[in-house]
């Protein structure tokens, strides 16, 4: 069976995974096993363009290899077509991956499992299989002690994170996806697996353009204070920003934003209203002003982590 290597991004703006330690066959490891005494949970979530399809926990302890038993799978059926890269595409020697697209509304099992288990980390084994086969098989590095995600298909994330333990009194400990603060700068990471800066024509009516930036502050105030930075060439090079300011909510992990958005070019005289997912790796939100998958001519949602 085919095994990919994952595009996963820790928590922050890195996105090159660390290797974890290998642990001979003798050594204790991480495992995945429902008898685990006094586990650590990890949170499992997996969403699409920022709404979440699937939501688990997963008890891990460090145990002998043998004790590798942990498995999960769940359907879903998008309503949207997926592209997948590196299973049945690969980059040619000139050519770029040009991926496995999927049509809309094709039923999907997803299958989770421990592939390994080192002296630092879990190896979770993912692969996703439709009535034609397999389109993903790779892997999630699961860290005890911090967040991890993995981008299964432009769109389509893993993540996991250790689950607080709940403090004594506390049956019921925290929501599992909610960091304990909302407040602070978010800036945008990528849109699907586009990084930035990023070229396309149209931002800037008539013209090409590289949006440079985009960012937004959470204020303790509920406040919602925004910025995108944009460059485009007339006669000369010319940057522009456009600022939005509106209020914030936050129920669940869901994140709510009305937004007035203003510029020479743009300026909008209602409210924009727009949904996002709060997770312990950062914001995903489907469009931001005129920031969207469209406008990056790819899926996936946008991706803010914090910062610093």
């Amino acid at each position: 069976m085919r095994l990919n290597r994952p595009v996963a991004v820790a928590l922050g703006i890195a996105r090159a995974v660390p290797v974890a330690l290998h642990a001979q066959n003798h050594d204790t490891v991480w495992v995945w096993n429902a008898r685990c005494y006094d586990p650590t949970v990890i949170a499992i979530l997996v969403h699409l363009d920022g709404r979440p399809v699937y939501r688990s926990t997963m008890p891990i302890c460090r145990w002998e290899r043998r004790f590798e038993k942990g498995r999960a799978s769940f359907r879903f059926t998008p309503q949207r077509p997926l592209v997948w890269y590196g299973y049945r595409s690969d980059e040619g020697d000139s050519t770029p991956d040009v991926g496995d697209t999927t049509a809309a509304n094709t039923p999907f099992e997803i299958d989770l499992w421990q592939a390994g288990g080192e002296t630092d980390a879990i190896e979770l084994g993912f692969q996703a299989l439709a009535r034609d086969g397999l389109h993903m098989n790779s892997i999630h590095f699961v860290w005890p002690t911090k967040p991890g995600a993995t981008t299964m298909a432009p769109g389509l994330v893993l993540e996991t994170w250790p689950e607080p333990r709940p403090s004594h009194g506390d049956a019921g400990g925290q929501q599992a996806s909610r960091p304990e603060t909302f407040e602070g700068t978010y800036v945008l990471d990528t849109t699907g697996l586009a990084p930035l800066p990023f070229f396309t024509p149209g931002l800037i009516p008539g013209e090409g353009t590289t949006l440079r930036s985009a960012s937004f502050v959470l204020k303790a105030d509920s406040r919602f204070l925004a910025e995108i930075v944009a460059v485009y060439t007339d006669s000369a090079p010319a940057e522009v920003h456009i600022t939005g300011v509106g209020t914030w909510k936050v129920r669940g992990d869901s994140l709510a934003l009305n937004c007035r958005w203003s510029h020479s070019v743009w300026k909008t005289t209602e409210d924009i209203s727009s949904s996002a997912l709060v997770t312990p790796s950062g914001i995903t939100i489907p469009k931001l002003w005129h920031l969207d998958a469209g406008l990056f001519h790819r899926e996936g949602a946008l991706h803010f982590v914090r910062f610093p």
